[in-house]
């Protein structure tokens, strides 16, 4: 009897039996799945699952007896059996199958066996292959492989493309299992599927393959190699501290450029931005050409520090008018004014203020000391700063109170 397996007809019997009158007739009850007359009877399900089944009996009396049991019916095997392929004559292939336990090949011609796995196939025309695969519950299923017969090798190639000069380009073929790219020189591994190029002009890739006993095939990928922009950043700069000048891209080939270092530019997109950096600061501008190859250049602008970035006053005049009446350092380039301190012509300290704003009138003297506004005279100042680069300045000078 077949196995238990879905989409398999199975064979019921009824073997009841009556002392007093033999059996006149089987009905049997499977539920949702329907009813049937006879015995023995066919039964196919489409699905694996356990089912329910009732056997109701009846002899030639009239009396019947019912029997309820369910039947368990197993998947069949996924077989599945190598892709459709080619050979060349006399080549052999070894065919592949997986999903079962046990496997049968048909038909036998030019197979190496026919109960095992992986037979080797060695057609002379186009033959199709049928695999029967058992599992362990006796369930069987099917596959087909084909296989064709070619007498030149059959592969194909990824199209060719293009490159900025200095990039790599990896080529790419399929179906042959011998392959031998030329001009090698600017290869990586010329007889390898894919191989990684790296032309310095404008190359035509020939490959010649071959599969098996075929003959060969030959295809040819070209690569454009895109030559490279010149950019130029311009000569290094000196700035002073606070103060900004105007960077120049330029270069044969430039269609459009970007900047970067830091967010002390104008802009990031144009040929000639401002810069204003705090501190000494390396800007890089990328060149691009119509291909979108680029090139890079750098300059760097120093940031120095000197007594250019302060103006201090010689005079001031405390007396209210709203016009002049503090002292203080004004300037730019400044980070902070750490030490601000005003001393008598014969060193007395008069005012003292630490770590304030340049340019800060509230933060500047006023001309009063211990309580009082004092008369015109001459009196020292010390200023002690860091400029936006981070380097300490000092400045010493005189300055008069006026009335």
């Amino acid at each position: 009897a077949l196995p238990p397996c879905e989409k398999t007809p199975i064979l019921l019997v009824d073997t009841s039996f009556s002392y007093f009158s033999p059996i006149k007739y089987s009905r049997w009850d499977f539920g949702a799945a329907g009813q049937a007359l006879g015995n023995p009877i066919s039964k196919n399900y489409p699905a694996a699952g356990r089912y329910p089944v009732h056997l109701i009996s009846t002899n030639f009396r009239g009396c019947s007896d019912t029997l309820s049991d369910s039947i368990t019916i197993y998947p069949l095997p996924k077989v599945a059996a190598m892709s459709d392929t080619s050979i060349c004559i006399p080549d052999g292939i070894i065919l592949t199958v997986t999903g079962a336990k046990t496997y049968f090949w048909l038909p036998p011609d030019s197979l190496s066996c026919t109960n095992c796995a992986n037979p080797i196939a060695n057609p002379t025309k186009a033959s199709s292959y049928i695999v029967t695969g058992t599992d362990e519950n006796g369930c069987a299923n099917k596959d087909t492989v084909n296989i064709g017969i070619q007498t030149k090798t059959t592969f194909t190639t990824k199209a060719g493309g293009e490159i900025c000069l200095g990039e790599m380009f990896q080529l790419f073929a399929i179906g042959a299992t011998v392959y031998n790219w030329s001009p090698s020189e600017s290869l990586d591994s010329p007889k390898s599927a894919h191989p990684i190029a790296h032309p310095q002009s404008n190359t035509s890739y020939i490959v010649i393959a071959k599969e098996g006993s075929c003959a060969a095939d030959t295809q040819v990928v070209k690569v454009i190699v895109h030559p490279l922009p010149t950019v130029d950043a311009g000569s290094d700069v000196k700035l002073i501290a606070g103060k900004a000048t105007i960077l120049q891209a330029s270069g044969a080939g430039v269609s459009k450029v970007l900047w970067s270092g830091d967010s002390s530019l104008s802009c990031y997109d144009c040929f000639g931005p401002e810069a204003k950096p705090r501190k000494t600061t390396t800007y890089f501008v990328k060149g691009y050409n119509e291909f979108g190859c680029s090139s890079t250049d750098s300059v760097t602008v120093f940031v120095l520090c000197d007594g250019s970035q302060l103006f201090i006053p010689n005079t001031f005049s405390p007396n209210g008018d709203g016009y002049n009446d503090r002292f203080f350092p004004r300037g730019d380039g400044i980070k902070l004014i750490t030490s601000f301190r005003i001393y008598s012509r014969w060193g007395e300290l008069m005012y003292e203020r630490k770590n304030m704003e340049v340019n800060d009138e509230s933060a500047g003297w006023d001309g009063i000391h211990n309580g009082r506004i004092l008369s015109p005279d001459v009196f020292v100042y010390v200023i002690e700063a860091n400029c936006e680069s981070g380097a300490p300045i000092m400045f010493k000078g005189d300055v008069t109170l006026l009335k």
